[in-house]
């Protein structure tokens, strides 16, 4: 860990709460390799200023079986905390789409056709291909689903928590459930969280309506683009910049 990491994790492990706030359960969703790094960052300057309570929920989602292992500088990733896009026969999966199988049939409206999913075999991430990403997401789209409902559920509970678990917060923090917080942060730059970020966002926006009817959800996506890699050794940064300059014009 380099040097100014270390000064800065100390500064903020002498921050403490001084004063009665307010605020708003808040859930950050980390997508593919940068968004789960830089979330797991995020997490990790918080459990040293807070210590491990639940002012925020955090949620990990990504191709790369990598991007969960333990790092140093990087907050571990809990069991609830991890959807891992992880198929043992993605092919069969992809079958199943095309022909229009069971709970796989919506995908076949978008899929192109000529997709080749090996890839998804390595659990090393969607190589760059945006179609590869999404087709992992949604063929474990039960998971997701199954996984945001419980940190949704954490997320609206945390006043009790709070009060149960720390003397410091008690009665300083008051809960405003009504106006829940969701940051989705990716990179547009891969295969992984450039596929993913609307559809994560409209899943959870729907997820929330039917579980806590009377919010207010504001949604924030923070992404990276392709200067942000220019100087990572081994990353082609054309095809970044080609990716993430194609999906803006899909947003256009």
């Amino acid at each position: 860990m380099s040097l100014e990491l270390r000064s800065l994790e100390k500064a903020a492990g002498q921050l403490r709460l001084a004063q009665s706030v307010q605020v708003s359960p808040t859930i950050v969703i980390g997508l593919g390799g940068s968004g789960t790094y830089t979330v797991r960052r995020l997490k990790r300057l918080m459990e040293l200023r807070y210590g491990l309570l639940p002012l925020v929920q955090f949620l990990y989602i990504d191709c790369d079986q990598k991007a969960f292992a333990p790092e140093p500088e990087l907050a571990n990733v809990q069991d609830s905390e991890r959807v891992s896009l992880l198929l043992q026969n993605p092919e069969q999966i992809l079958d199943y789409a095309r022909k229009g199988i069971g709970e796989f049939e919506a995908m076949r409206d978008w899929l192109p056709d000529s997709l080749s999913v090996s890839i998804l075999r390595n659990a090393i991430g969607a190589g760059g291909i945006r179609p590869v990403g999404r087709f992992a997401f949604f063929a474990n789209l039960s998971e997701f689903e199954q996984r945001f409902r419980a940190t949704l559920t954490s997320a609206l509970a945390i006043e009790q928590q709070l009060a149960t678990q720390s003397r410091e917060f008690a009665g300083k923090v008051t809960v405003d459930t009504n106006q829940l917080r969701l940051y989705i942060v990716g990179s547009l730059c891969g295969g992984t969280g450039s596929s993913l970020f609307l559809d994560v966002a409209v899943l959870a926006r729907h997820i929330i309506r039917g579980q806590a009817p009377n919010a207010s959800p504001s949604i924030i996506g923070i992404f990276y683009l392709s200067s942000v890699f220019q100087n990572e050794p081994g990353l082609r940064t054309d095809r970044a910049f080609l990716i993430s300059f194609a999906l803006t014009l899909t947003l256009v």
